[in-house]
């Protein structure tokens, strides 16, 4: 027997908010240090956000976060905890910096920063690699998929310092993710 049965009205602000990431990473590998840029971005597609939340590891401990609706932020082990001013329904945008010593030698490795933001349900990751000094770095880059620098979107460019040398998609997240640095 098959009834007709009216469907329940869903409410959009009940489900809680959709939002999709994107992350832009820069290196800048100098003799002595890494440089390193990034901006993580939410594009809120349903719903709003007070807070936001980064997964962590591999950043300097000179770490500098901004972002145009910043109230405070806070590191708690791995993880960056971000409070805003005022919830956001559209754009999120946080800004990081922060360098790494690099050890001597003629070799040495280097874990790959690892940026994960949360609160999020789908994000994609562009790495843009360059370098200033005598160091060849060689990236040994799980989940990534190399591409030519006029490959990478117009959002995901220009978070390094000089000409680039290699630039990635990373399709999925690996911490066991480095570099080998060499000096000749």
């Amino acid at each position: 027997r098959l009834d007709w049965v009216e469907p329940k009205s869903i409410d959009a602000s009940s489900q809680g908010p959709l939002a999709v990431a994107q992350t832009a990473v820069g290196l800048t590998f100098g003799d002595g240090e890494l440089r390193g840029r990034a901006r993580v971005s939410w594009l809120l597609r349903r719903g709003q956000l007070d807070r936001v939340s980064i997964e962590t590891a591999g950043l300097g401990r000179d770490l500098e976060l901004a972002g145009p609706n910043i109230h405070a932020w806070s590191l708690n082990g791995d993880r960056i905890d971000i409070e805003l001013k005022e919830p956001a329904d559209g754009r999120i945008d946080i800004d990081l910096r922060w360098t790494q010593g690099l050890a001597s030698g003629a070799e040495a490795r280097l874990a790959a920063p690892f940026i994960k933001p949360q609160q999020a349900y789908r994000s994609e990751t562009f790495l843009q690699i360059a370098r200033d000094g005598e160091l060849e770095i060689v990236p040994k880059l799980a989940g990534a998929a190399a591409l030519a620098s006029t490959e990478l979107p117009e959002w995901a460019g220009g978070f390094i310092q000089g000409s680039p040398t290699a630039s990635y998609r990373i399709d999925r997240d690996d911490p066991s993710s480095s570099f080998e640095l060499l000096r000749f």
